[in-house]
């Protein structure tokens, strides 16, 4: 998922002058298991890198 969203971003850019500044991601589940958790801090990292800021929406705990 992480190569997919940063293909997207650079082909995005290809072309055009569009700075992107956030990734949104847009969750409707009602919970993370340790390996989903591990994945967003990993994207988090990666996109910090590209110095995206990553943010959540829907992400529910009970």
């Amino acid at each position: 998922m992480e190569d997919w969203i940063s293909r997207h971003i650079e082909d995005e850019n290809l072309g055009e002058q569009t700075d992107f500044h956030y990734v949104m991601s847009d969750f409707s589940v009602s919970a993370l298991d340790t390996s989903g958790i591990s994945f967003l801090m990993d994207l988090k990292k990666a996109m910090a890198k590209r110095g995206l800021e990553t943010h959540m929406r829907n992400a529910f705990s009970k």
